[in-house]
């Protein structure tokens, strides 16, 4: 059954029950229940045929109909709204490659993965995913707008403080003018600009004000609203029909938008009308000025013509009519249909060719042809016009041109007849007289004939082509162009009647040779080169052996050379190590900050070492310069945040104040000087008068905040105002204090103070705090910041080791790191031998170290004190030197001097190693250092590295890493020397052995021409090209300094480039799509810095970019005192800083 469209009478889509022919016939499509029930013939199946007929089903396979999941989604851009499309319950994936099922909640996500949910649109908010409401829009200058608001959320406007969004409102409840757009119903609001209110946006409550007293400025506040001013007094109102306005002003347009007129005919009493043909002023006396007074789609004007005395009088305007109604020329244009009226000297009618005039304007076929539309020849008695008839054959000598359909006529002298190749006269003798008679004609033998391809000898296909478009040559003669598989002959095997592009391929003793349709795959092995595949044809690169195949990935190129990009142009890169080409990756590029390398890719930012890296939520970046913009969003580095491991400074989420989960002042601050607390969470900054004060009265837009209440003891509601001095703050206890304001303590009696040094405070209830706080010296407490009373002296001063509490040194100790424990109290560290006790020697540390007594006196302790020393764990727990022998601690040493397996483990000296006796040692075991060729399965350098970090794999064993002199082996060679990079040369002659050669210390780029590693190894200052053939002419790989060019092809970096030495530096800047080599005084103000490597500056006086030293050539003063190689790299970066500060 051959599938079509039937739609039955009730409108439905038929389809046959059944794959089978047995027992088949047409149901209705509406009574499947199932998508696999759709049955649709062989050849018919596809996703449009299967959805038309169910809104739910896409095509399985080439025979089969099936329900839509998200998972089966294809055949369009992926992204939200196509997948929601596709499948109501589907959305896109992070990767925007896949539809997935959404989930039922924003919060069932996670923040890397959040994506729509079925309660709508999802954002990240504090490392949580939730709803995207109004109140998740940041608190800053990218959403001060309703336009920026409603642009995040169609429901949200702007709030009235310094950026944020809020829900819309009722339009009477905004304040602002900025939020005065729309109501929570998306109707529009209208600021009233005098009277500073906002309304609802109809004519009526616009303000009744000299602003708005024209019919401009009312219709002006809105033009789908389209108010007219009012009659009395100022204001605006609604447009009504024209005739109920009373004056001028107001007399523009209707309640419809049609035009009104003022009618000033009776000068006594003018009115206002609807405009129409017969509203014009009878001056009017031609077609032309009705029509262009008044038309509409559905009605034209024509001037109105009366009788008077049985002569017509034109004046004023019409609509028009039928073109028999109208009794004037001037009328007799076009009738109610637009269609044109002809007037043949005494009335009109509808335009045709009998109602040109019989007379001398219209005695010829042209002119016939001329007054209608090329419908018309002159009739039969010469004057006037008729029809073209269907037929030459019926024609007189003076219609005999063209046809009805078009086809030339000829006179023969008696009839008219129909020109055709065959009735050519007889005096056409020659081929251009027989095209001359009819285009097409040729001459055969003696008499016309059509035209065909063999009628013409060419031996090309152009010329052939030129003769006829439909021609191509056989090498002989011109033949009917078909298939590339129809061509007989390398001439004409150029493009087949579809015009696929056609190849001649070569034929051999076991083929002939034939024509067929041009891909990659037919292109000669000879072309070796991306550039020969890409002229060939299109999407063709090389392959591995010669000829082409079609561009595709990156992964299915077989070759280097043919590694440039895929079917899609994103760039490919080759892996010379592995040999494979991929894509290239946020990894492969060089980008100084995150701008840059966001032309790479928008998956790209900065990293480590000027290098992209591929972007990952903002908590992994370990760097400030990569902290710009993650995965979640946007990023925030602060600088004071400790992490676990002590080290400060750590990459955030950040889209407002609310991002961190932190609640005091300080905390909030570091996330911006805008942003404080409420007792709770961090929130943007209001007036201090504004905040609460449950903990939220810190800091505010006018400056410090302080606590109070309206006098001392009082139970009134506290207060939050600027802060100008603690005695504002009227309270009685430090707690208190601290409350209203961190910089405040009580004086004791009648309000707060300032914090000061403890001495300084003269009452009890004061001495708390110091105004230094915690004191750190060298990551430990030297000072505590507390104060104490010393009820003997009854004063204040600093806390001290007797005033802490605790149970140990280790307790006593992490609080103020001057104490220590006897046991039972703190005491002041001293050193062990100024303890007397032998308990508080036991408990206490010196300050030389841990102490030990010795039955009469307290000393340091030495390993051969600690007790129960059977393993190293025990023994290095109380001494980090000491290490044990299986029965005691001994202090840790070189190898050399271990006697026993057993603690031959580690020594000063390194890794140990116990090598058991044998011929080799005299039979004599010992403990010697760990060396390179002890590593076992050594297979790799990496292998041995893990082992050892001083040792490299020579393709046998591990063995030291050495200067390169050093090495025999390609395989050492390659994985460099102390003395840096190696090049290997291969031993030559009979009794050689690949990959055993010599080995030297690379010194300059030219040296690596038969060594990829080692030329790979610098490619940022080496460039290496691999061998080629081209025209069977050889080229051997070579390795030349980089240069900006070949450095942007082969690394993706247009960056400055030193020289083998790194003496001096060629500045790169990218140009045009080019890497082009650059003076530094060329650069422009926005490159100077970064180009130059902040060596230059821009000298505004000038403008001109500028040496920051003065010296004005690439070089790099490197001469007196030699610099060791190793510290060049540490000098450069010294340089660099010094010039910067020169610059800045």
């Amino acid at each position: 059954m051959i599938w079509q469209v039937v739609i039955d009478q009730n409108l439905d889509f038929c389809i046959s029950n059944s794959n089978t022919d047995a027992d088949k016939h047409c149901i209705s499509a509406s009574s499947v229940t199932k998508c696999e029930q759709i049955y649709l013939g062989s050849g018919n199946y596809n996703d449009a045929n299967c959805n038309e007929i169910k809104s739910e089903c896409t095509v399985y396979g080439e025979s089969v109909c099936i329900n839509r999941t998200c998972e089966n989604a294809s055949v369009f851009t992926y992204n939200h709204d196509n997948c929601n499309k596709w499948f109501n319950n589907c959305t896109v994936n992070n990767e925007n490659n896949e539809c997935i099922l959404m989930k039922q909640k924003c919060t069932d996500q996670n923040k890397s993965s959040c994506l729509h949910s079925m309660e709508g649109v999802c954002v990240v908010v504090n490392n949580f995913c939730v709803k995207k409401t109004c109140n998740t829009a940041k608190i800053d200058s990218n959403y001060d707008t309703d336009f920026e608001c409603s642009n995040y959320l169609k429901e949200c406007t702007v709030t009235t403080r310094l950026g944020g969004c809020q829900a819309r409102n009722s339009c009477q409840l905004y304040k602002s003018s900025i939020q005065c757009k729309f109501n929570s119903k998306g109707e529009k609001c209208f600021w009233n600009p005098s009277d500073q209110t906002c309304v609802d946006l109809n004519c009526e409550n616009i303000e009744k004000t000299p602003s708005y007293d024209s019919h401009d400025e009312c219709f002006d506040v809105d033009a789908t609203l389209g108010c007219t001013v009012r009659s009395q007094g100022t204001g605006c109102m609604s447009r009504g029909q024209c005739g109920s306005y009373t004056k001028q002003e107001q007399c523009r347009t209707n309640q419809n938008g049609e035009a009104c007129v003022w009618n000033t005919n009776d000068m006594n009493k003018p009115v206002c009308q609807d405009k129409s043909c017969t509203s014009a002023p009878s001056t009017f006396k031609t077609h032309n000025d009705c029509y262009a007074y008044y038309n509409t789609n559905t009605i034209k004007c024509t001037v109105f013509a009366g009788l008077s005395e049985g002569n017509t009088t034109l004046g004023g305007c019409q609509e028009t009519s039928n073109c028999n109604s109208y009794i004037d020329k001037e009328q007799c244009q076009i009738n109610a249909n637009r269609d044109l009226c002809g007037w043949n000297g005494t009335s009109c009618a509808d335009k045709s060719c009998a109602t040109a005039p019989a007379t001398t304007d219209y005695d010829d076929d042209s002119e016939c042809r001329t007054y209608f539309n090329n419908k018309c020849t002159v009739s039969q008695t010469g004057q006037g016009c008729v029809d073209i008839p269907i037929t030459c054959e019926i024609m007189t000598q003076k219609q005999c041109y063209f046809n009805q359909a078009g086809y030339a006529c000829y006179w023969t002298g008696t009839t008219c007849i129909t020109k055709s190749c065959d009735n050519a006269p007889d005096s056409t003798t020659t081929t251009d007289e027989c095209n001359t008679y009819l285009s097409g004609c040729t001459l055969d033998a003696i008499k016309c004939k059509t035209q065909i391809c063999e009628d013409f000898n060419f031996t090309t296909d152009e010329l052939c082509k030129q003769a006829m478009q439909t021609c191509t040559t056989n090498g002989i003669y011109c033949v009917t162009r078909g298939s590339c598989l129809q061509a007989l002959n390398q001439a004409g095997c150029v493009t087949s009647s579809k015009n696929e592009q056609c190849e001649w391929i070569q034929g051999n003793t076991i083929e002939a040779a034939y024509c067929t349709i041009k891909t990659c795959k037919t292109a000669p092995i000879t072309l070796i080169t991306v550039q020969e595949c890409q002229q060939y044809f299109t999407n063709c690169t090389t392959k591995k052996g010669g000829g082409c195949i079609e561009k595709s990935t990156c992964s299915a190129v077989t070759i280097d050379s043919a590694c440039t990009d895929d079917i899609n142009g994103k760039p490919c890169i080759w892996e010379n190590i592995s040999n494979y080409c991929r894509n290239k990756s946020c990894k492969d590029f060089t980008g100084i900050n995150h701008s840059k390398c966001q032309e790479y890719g928008n998956n790209c930012t900065s990293g480590p070492n000027d290098k992209c890296i591929e972007m990952q939520n903002c908590e992994f970046f370990k760097n400030k310069n990569t902290c710009i913009l993650g995965i979640d969003g946007p990023c925030l580095w602060i600088d004071k945040y400790m992490n676990n491991d002590g080290s400060m400074g750590a990459c955030f989420q950040y889209t407002s104040c609310q991002s961190l989960s932190w609640s005091t002042d300080d905390q909030c601050k570091q996330i911006s000087n805008y942003c404080t607390t409420d007792g709770q969470k961090c929130i943007a900054i209001t007036l201090c008068a504004e905040t609460n004060t449950n903990g939220g009265c810190v800091t505010g837009y006018d400056g410090q905040c302080i606590q109070t209440v309206p006098v001392l003891n009082s139970l009134d509601s506290k207060i939050c105002k600027l802060f100008t001095s603690c005695a504002d703050a009227l309270y009685l206890t430090h707690q208190e204090c601290q409350i209203a304001n961190r910089k405040c303590t009580t004086n004791g009696t009648s309000s707060c103070i300032p914090i000061g040094t403890c001495s300084s405070y003269q009452l009890q209830a004061a001495c708390n705090i110091n105004d230094k706080g915690v004191i750190h010296n060298f990551g430990v407490i030297i000072s505590t910041g507390m104060c104490a009373w010393d009820q003997q002296s009854n004063n204040c001063r600093d806390q001290q080791c007797t005033d802490l509490n605790g149970l140990n040194h280790e307790i006593y100790y992490s609080q103020l790191s001057t104490c220590t424990s006897d046991g039972t109290k703190c005491l002041i560290k001293e050193t062990c031998s100024k303890y007397t006790n032998e308990t508080v020697c036991t408990n206490a540390f010196g300050t030389d170290g841990k102490c030990f007594w010795d039955s009469i006196q307290c000393r340091l302790i030495t390993c051969a004190d600690i007790q129960n020393g059977t393993s190293n764990d025990i023994c290095s727990s109380f001494l980090s030197n000491c290490i044990s022998d299986g029965t005691v601690c001994i202090p840790k040493s070189n190898c050399s001097s271990y006697k026993a397996e057993s603690i031959c483990k580690n020594g000063l000296d390194g890794i140990c190693y116990w090598e058991k006796g044998s011929v080799k040692n005299n039979n004599t075991s010992k403990c010697r250092q760990f060396l390179c060729t002890d590593i076992q399965n050594g297979r790799t350098t990496q292998v041995c590295q893990d082992t050892l970090k001083s040792c490299i794999f020579n393709g046998i064993f591990c063995i030291p890493k050495s200067n390169c002199s050093v090495y025999i082996s390609k395989t050492a060679c390659n994985s460099g020397g102390l003395d840096g990079i190696c090049v290997f040369t291969q031993s030559t002659g009979f009794k050689a052995i690949p990959g055993i050669g010599t080995c030297a210390l690379m010194t300059q780029c030219e040296q690596a021409h038969n060594d990829q590693n080692a030329c790979q190894a610098v490619k940022d200052r080496c460039s290496w090209t691999s061998k080629t053939k081209n025209e069977n002419v050889a080229k051997s790989s070579q390795c030349f300094p980089q240069k900006c060019a070949t450095n942007f092809e082969t690394n993706g970096n247009c960056t400055s480039i030193y020289d083998w030495d790194k003496k001096s530096i060629q500045f790169c800047n990218f140009e045009n799509g080019q890497c082009k080599d650059k003076d530094p005084s060329d650069l422009s103000q926005n490159d100077c810095l970064m180009v130059s490597h902040y060596t230059y500056t821009w000298n505004t006086s000038t403008n001109k970019c500028q040496s920051c030293s003065g010296n004005q050539n690439n070089s790099i003063n490197n001469e007196s005192p030699p610099i060791p190689e190793t510290k060049l790299e540490q000098i450069l970066s010294l340089i660099v800083i010094a010039m910067v500060q020169v610059c800045f």
